[in-house]
């Protein structure tokens, strides 16, 4: 059996890391040749002790077979996403027991442009596993779980693992120390674990199956004699207390080889598994998104029925002036029903030369930005406070000011204004009837399904930014027939900014005209 030898990282492995992801392209593949780390390291003081027991028996690793073709990871929704206990097979492909084998899986990986390699792949592996199980997005970009470290990334990972679907346990107490009897690892766990003031070498991995014995398991790289491998390993034996990775990352006699853990782990565990969405109209989005720039948010869903597409749906974005749809609902909460019923109170009160009445009708039907900043103004005037009120809706991830929120809040503002959850019916349906309002730029973008289905009524607040960032979006509680459905599109350039607003807002249309034909075919 290999000795092994657990991934170090040097004393400033935390300062190389922005250098990395400037430099790598021409120095990574020479630097990492003398890393030994998936993540750098960073002690947080932790909450008790680490009492580690020396042990000079070699502890037993299972392991599986290997493959002899090292795959390639491609993100792809499926319509029926594997149940955890398919993690095992999926995550079995990627054994190598070899340090070439094993780099040419991460490289496979594409979660770098260069300088991937078995010994910086820890996370993007875990997220491959995960991904390719239908436990979190296929649109997961596996980028972000390199180096991935939680003290400074937490977008990213509020984004992967959204609370709406996820449980979170951040645990302080060394991991040798945790009671697992209490709360036993289980299929499709994601960890993160903390070197501490013991560990020189911080570790993600994703739990692929457990036994009948309780014993949990994982697939991920370590470092041997021969060079890196990946391969199966039990984590621990609730039995056998000095048997697993957590007691020989946690024992001193072992410290030459990698320690990690003594400063405890974030654990995340899914509540459900990834819904991908209807699987005709999912492909052929993505046909097109693929030969699109720019990144996409957009979710699609039946009200009281299915989802029907969803991509970084919990990916914090700009949306431009489609903001003014929560911003108005916050506005109508923030006044005072008067005897003379909702529209005499918004005729009668005034801002500046304005009644609150135009001022409304100017911000959601015109979209005018000064009548923006003045309802604006008008609910902080009321006292209301708005980050507070959103967050009693259960709205986490919206920033009015910044004009920035989730798919997934918006999908939750839309319902919960069409279904009168926020504020009274009667304030519900007068910013309604504003969303449903024509004007002459309702032709394009979502107005598009008209063309096909007349009838239809559209409730819809566009979005648009030209200036320095791109963003091109339409979001609309759509009827048509009997079916009610939230649609949310927002594009917006890329890293390599290589779109223009052209480029987008045609993308967008041609999503609609997809959406639209699955529609005539539904029917």
């Amino acid at each position: 059996m290999h000795k092994i030898h657990l991934m170090r990282s040097q004393d400033n492995d935390h300062l190389l890391e922005e250098a990395f992801l400037k430099i790598y392209k021409f120095l990574f593949l020479a630097i990492t040749l003398f890393l030994s780390a998936c993540t750098a390291t960073e002690s947080i003081p932790p909450t008790a002790s680490a009492t580690i027991a020396a042990s000079a028996t070699e502890t037993k690793m299972p392991t599986a077979t290997s493959t002899s073709i090292p795959p390639t990871a491609t993100a792809t929704a499926s319509a029926t996403p594997a149940p955890l206990s398919a993690l095992e097979e999926i995550s079995l492909q990627y054994l190598a027991k070899s340090d070439t084998d094993a780099t040419i899986i991460a490289q496979n990986l594409g979660y770098l442009i260069n300088g991937a390699h078995a010994s910086n792949m820890c996370g993007p592996l875990a997220a491959t596993i995960l991904r390719e199980g239908g436990v979190i997005s296929p649109y997961t970009n596996l980028y972000d779980f390199w180096l991935l470290n939680p003290r400074t990334h937490q977008e990213i990972l509020k984004s992967t693992f959204p609370t709406s679907r996820f449980n979170l346990t951040e645990i302080r107490t060394p991991i040798l120390d945790y009671d697992f009897s209490e709360n036993p690892l289980k299929t499709g766990d994601f960890l993160y674990l903390y070197a501490g003031p013991n560990g020189n070498f911080e570790h993600m991995f994703t739990v692929t199956r457990v036994d009948e014995e309780g014993r949990p398991y994982t697939v991920t790289n370590l470092n041997t004699d021969e060079g890196y491998i990946i391969d199966e390993f039990m984590l621990y034996d609730p039995n056998a207390p000095e048997e697993g990775l957590i007691y020989r990352w946690n024992n001193r006699d072992y410290d030459d080889l990698g320690l990690t853990g003594s400063g405890g782990f974030d654990l995340w565990r899914p509540k459900t598994i990834w819904d991908a969405g209807d699987p005709a109209l999912t492909a052929s989005i993505n046909e097109v998104l693929d030969n699109a720039g720019g990144e996409w948010h957009i979710f699609i869903k039946e009200l009281d029925g299915e989802i029907l597409y969803a991509r970084n749906l919990h990916k914090v974005t700009h949306i431009a002036s489609t903001i003014k749809v929560p911003l108005a609902l916050l506005f109508m909460q923030s006044i005072q029903e008067e005897a003379g019923g909702l529209e005499s109170y918004l005729a009668s009160h005034a801002y500046k030369d304005r009644s609150y009445e135009q001022i409304i009708s100017a911000m959601l039907v015109e979209s005018e930005e000064p009548a923006t900043g003045a309802i604006y103004q008008i609910t902080l005037k009321n006292g209301l406070n708005m980050p507070l009120t959103l967050e009693d809706w259960g709205i986490e991830e919206t920033d009015i000011p910044y004009r920035t929120t989730t798919m997934y809040d918006l999908s939750l503002i839309l319902e919960g204004l069409y279904r009168n959850e926020f504020v009274s019916e009667e304030k519900s349906q007068y910013i309604l009837d504003l969303m449903g309002e024509y004007t002459e730029n309702d032709d394009d973008r979502l107005g598009l399904l008209k063309k096909d289905f007349p009838q239809a009524k559209i409730y819809n607040k566009r979005g648009t930014l030209t200036n320095d960032f791109l963003v091109i979006g339409d979001a609309a509680i759509v009827e048509i027939a009997e079916k009610t459905y939230l649609i949310m599109i927002v594009g917006n350039q890329d890293e390599a900014a290589s779109v223009n607003n052209s480029d987008l807002e045609n993308t967008l249309n041609d999503i609609v005209g997809i959406f639209g034909d699955y529609l005539l075919n539904e029917k």
